[in-house]
């Protein structure tokens, strides 16, 4: 470990007792990541860490604590939504929604779009089969695959949970204005174009 990594790695528990002091907590719950990430958000220090640091390491780890923490409250909701519909997953719903904005589409295209691995993309396809929401039918430009389209039903389905279901999406980005969005939307796209 070098002196820098080293420094960021004080920086950081110095950070983290002042959260427990803050916080009367005296041991970690096991979820202390996420209200950490959370007490650091919205306390005074994250101006204080994006100033001292020149991009030597705290902020990779800063970008991925925020990451993690929009991550985990998006799931929350994503798992209410599908408390509260037919929809088995907030998946569900998502390929429901991108089939019907972009038409047929090949299983492979679909699930290659959501940014899923094969076989759990395919279980998502089968459920909103049997649900009735989609349907298969011969590709015309390749016998070997099959092209997956929305039925009357799903789209009803989809109207229906629509507004609530791009609620969650929209909840990302509250508060901020459309510059702000459009800065955000490039560097999440670049970020996600480096994973690929």
């Amino acid at each position: 470990m070098n002196d820098s990594t080293l420094q960021h790695a004080k920086e950081l528990l110095t950070y983290l007792e002042n959260y427990l002091k803050q916080s009367g907590a005296e041991t970690l719950k096991s979820d202390w990541i996420v209200d950490f990430s959370r007490w650091l958000l919205s306390s005074g220090e994250k101006e204080n860490i994006a100033e001292e640091h020149d991009g030597s390491g705290m902020e990779d780890i800063l970008i991925g604590m925020h990451l993690v923490n929009m991550a985990n409250l998006l799931k929350k909701e994503q798992n209410r939504f599908a408390t509260e519909t037919p929809f088995s997953s907030f998946m569900d719903f998502q390929y429901l929604f991108v089939l019907n904005e972009h038409g047929d589409m090949t299983k492979s295209r679909l699930i290659f779009s959501n940014n899923m691995e094969m076989s759990s993309g395919v279980e998502v396809v089968n459920r909103l089969n049997k649900q009735g929401w989609i349907e298969e039918k011969e590709n015309p430009d390749d016998r070997r695959s099959k092209l997956v389209s929305v039925t009357e039903e799903g789209r009803r389905t989809l109207d229906e949970y629509r507004e609530q279901g791009l609620n969650i999406y929209k909840s990302c980005s509250i508060g901020l204005e459309d510059n702000d969005k459009k800065a955000l939307l490039n560097s999440l796209g670049l970020l996600s174009r480096l994973q690929n």
